[in-house]
């Protein structure tokens, strides 16, 4: 207990900040904004984030953060393939004791998943009028009941404003404009930046 490599302590570090800041990030202003929502997780992280998303040229990760942060523009860009790849293709998950490599592997592979189908509906909820659940499962490869109890757990938590089509399995989103008000604020806040 008096020596925890560096290394699996800063993977585990920022693969939680990952999981729980991307939600965050997207429910917010911009994802890669320098705007900060109302709740910051991880200032470190969206720091991290920031400096790597600015970088010209990003090249395959070599050491833990970039592995992290590649994941984390990964779940950005919808790809929640190579964010498991990248994830869970640490060397750093080899240093956990007995057959614990493997347990973190496959429950970050779940956390990763379900994190994604979070992220990719705050994020592009708004371009649809309604989502079909099995296109949903097939994006996210997820079983149908895993994949609505997650939606129904954002819709209940007030982070999407949908509703279930029960007969056919259709997610309907519904389309909150914004008040006069919180137009005129967005508009006072943009030029202050």
């Amino acid at each position: 207990h008096m020596h925890i490599n560096n290394d699996l302590l800063e993977s585990a570090h920022l693969t939680c900040a990952m999981i729980l800041e991307l939600p965050q990030l997207a429910r917010g202003a911009g994802v890669l904004s320098t705007a900060y929502s109302q709740s910051v997780i991880s200032k470190q992280f969206r720091r991290y984030l920031s400096m790597y998303s600015k970088q010209v040229f990003v090249g395959p990760p070599e050491n833990t953060r970039e592995h992290v942060m590649a994941a984390a523009k990964a779940i950005i860009a919808g790809d929640w393939q190579k964010a498991v790849e990248y994830v869970v293709g640490m060397d750093t998950w080899n240093l956990l004791p007995g057959n614990g490599g493997d347990t973190i592997r496959e429950i970050l592979r779940l956390r990763i998943k379900e994190e994604s189908v979070r992220t990719y509906l705050l994020m592009n909820g708004e371009h649809y009028d309604s989502v079909p659940l099995s296109h949903l499962c097939s994006i996210f490869s997820m079983e149908p009941v895993q994949t609505r109890k997650i939606i129904c757990r954002m819709i209940f938590n007030k982070e999407i404003s949908a509703a279930w089509d029960t007969p056919n399995d259709v997610l309907v989103m519904y389309k909150v404009e914004p008040s006069s008000l919180q137009l005129l604020s967005q508009n006072v806040a943009e030029k202050l930046s």
